[in-house]
């Protein structure tokens, strides 16, 4: 017995049409065919979903984004939520599954089928006119649900099936009917969904406009949602043809953004396409790809990689050949913070030591084979964030794992939540022949209030075998809500008490977007003294 089974077979041999086929159940192999061809709802369902389908595909100019996705549903290698493939591992219920994911796909299908059937004749949920977007195209986007702007956030997000129609400048008449499964919006405070958005980890355009191939004509990407790579945004690519007069569907393009960390630079000097990845913290690729007949081909790749060894951060420059990467420059350097064995020995010696990641140290550049310590460690010995912080720092010889100076202070700080520890080398010369370092600890107050975030710095001389704090706890980053104070030192030209007078620079700026753009800027400066025994740091620059 022949049962008429969906498998798009005729679709993945690359046919620009494709029906339902007849599915020999002699021939089932999967736990999901089988189920299909012992149940008679199932075999119903497969058959109204093929017949949509493929009307589906007749309204539409390219349908080879729907393809795509029915591509995934039906896959049994690829997993997409809803999909018939996901049913997989319910083997008890395997039947129950599939009937709900066929159900589910024939509404989303019948949906969106109705919407291309009533464009023109009947008012969409929602719908928006975009024509600042493109200087030779208009878009119109119409989605199959309520869509706008939540007015009390500063972006709000909305998604669900619709349509995409491109108009040529000055017409009323769309040039390109574009079906989308799923249309991602994106709008600020104003009912106005973004466009020509791409900024890395920030919310995109539902529209981006761009002359992807480098061929004089203007192309477009529509986002389909958050698929990416890390939850990142994914798109439809369309490169418009100027053989038909019409866009046509890019895969290639698609999946490159769909695969990476976002929407891809676009390079017009050198006419190249660029994008970025990683995995996990510590591992980052730039590539960079040429595009030849609408086709990605890679040129060269820039690695950074921290990942591999925890003492070195390494970077390779790379080109591609012959159909392969060839590596033609590598560099290696100490990784920020990472603790050599003698630096880790001389921890152990202080009692504090007890392995945690609250430890950092660094090289002093202008001490041959000295470097800096850092450790915070719980006051009370018990590492909760009720618990005040104390701080060793210590002056340590790489050559015989000597203590040359040492501080201690086991209640510095007050009972927040540690985020980052840094010490900072710069070329503090607060008296000649004599510098300072910087130990910076950033916290995240751990009782609810506008502070969000600090950071503090204090400055540390050696001074025969003790490390003397010169400057004492400055707040040098604070984020309030939307307000970010930022500080910063250089070394003055003037002196007091024989050291160097500290010139610090302040920067206030109000925030207004996940992207941390720029409302307002503020600035100003300061000078600190020293008076015999420390830099006097005035009350608005300590923390309350």
């Amino acid at each position: 017995m022949q049962l008429k089974l969906f498998l798009l077979v005729a679709l993945f041999a690359a046919t620009t049409t494709v029906a339902a086929a007849s599915f020999d159940c002699k021939l089932a192999k999967t736990d999901v065919e089988q189920a299909i061809c012992r149940n008679k709802e199932l075999s119903d369902l497969d058959s109204h979903l093929a017949t949509i389908y493929n009307e589906l595909l007749a309204l539409v100019k390219d349908g080879e984004p729907i393809r795509k996705s029915q591509r995934s549903w039906v896959s049994e290698t690829e997993y997409a939520s809803n999909s018939r493939v996901s049913c997989k591992h319910e083997k008890a219920r395997i039947e129950e599954c599939l009937v709900s994911a066929y159900r589910d796909r024939i509404k989303s299908y019948s949906i969106l089928f109705e919407s291309l059937k009533s464009v023109g004749r009947q008012n969409p949920a929602s719908q928006y006119e975009l024509k600042n977007v493109s200087s030779k195209f208009d878009f119109m986007v119409r989605t199959n649900h309520p869509c706008e702007a939540n007015g009390s956030q500063d972006y709000s997000s909305c998604e669900g099936s619709g349509v995409v129609q491109v108009f040529r400048k000055g017409s009323d008449v769309p040039l390109q009917t574009i079906a989308m499964e799923n249309i991602f919006l994106s709008f600020s405070r104003t009912n106005i969904p973004l466009v020509n958005s791409a900024r890395l980890y920030d919310y995109q355009g539902v529209i981006n406009v761009g002359d992807f191939n480098f061929d004089g004509e203007e192309d477009f990407a529509i986002q389909n949602g958050n698929n990416g790579a890390y939850s990142g945004p994914s798109y439809d690519v369309y490169l418009f043809s100027k053989k038909s007069g019409f866009f046509k569907y890019n895969q290639g393009m698609s999946d490159l953004i769909a695969g990476t960390l976002g929407f891809f630079q676009v390079d017009y000097k050198n006419k190249h396409l660029m994008t970025s990845a990683k995995s996990g913290c510590c591992y980052h690729e730039s590539t960079v790809y040429d595009v030849v007949n609408d086709n990605l081909i890679p040129f060269s790749r820039a690695i950074n990689d921290s990942a591999t060894d925890v003492r070195y951060e390494y970077y390779y420059e790379e080109k591609w050949a012959n159909g392969k990467w060839k590596r033609v420059k590598t560099e290696r350097s100490r990784q920020e913070g990472y603790c050599e064995n003698e630096f880790e020995d001389a921890a152990r010696s202080l009692g504090h030591y007890h392995g945690s990641e609250s430890r950092v140290c660094n090289l002093l550049p202008y001490a041959s084979k000295q470097g800096i310590v850092a450790l915070h460690y719980p006051s009370n010995g018990k590492d909760s964030e009720a618990s005040a912080k104390g701080i060793d720092v210590f002056l340590v010889s790489l050559s015989s794992g000597d203590i040359l100076g040492f501080y201690s202070e086991p209640n510095e700080f007050k009972s927040d939540h540690l985020e980052q520890l840094q010490v900072d080398t710069a070329a503090y010369l607060v008296r000649p022949n004599l510098r300072a370092f910087g130990v910076r600890s950033s916290f995240r107050p751990t009782k609810g209030g506008n502070l969000k975030n600090y950071s503090v710095m204090t400055l540390f001389i050696h001074k025969g075998v003790q490390l003397v704090p010169v400057l004492s706890q400055m707040v040098v980053y604070m984020r309030e809500e939307s307000i970010e104070t930022v500080r910063t030192f250089d070394i003055g030209k003037s002196s007091s008490n024989g050291y160097a007078d500290i010139v610090v620079h302040e920067t206030t700026r109000q925030l207004i977007s996940m992207a941390n753009d720029i409302r307002a800027v503020s600035s100003r400066h300061f000078t600190l003294r020293f008076d015999g025994m420390k830099y006097v740091v005035p009350n608005e620059f300590l923390l309350n």
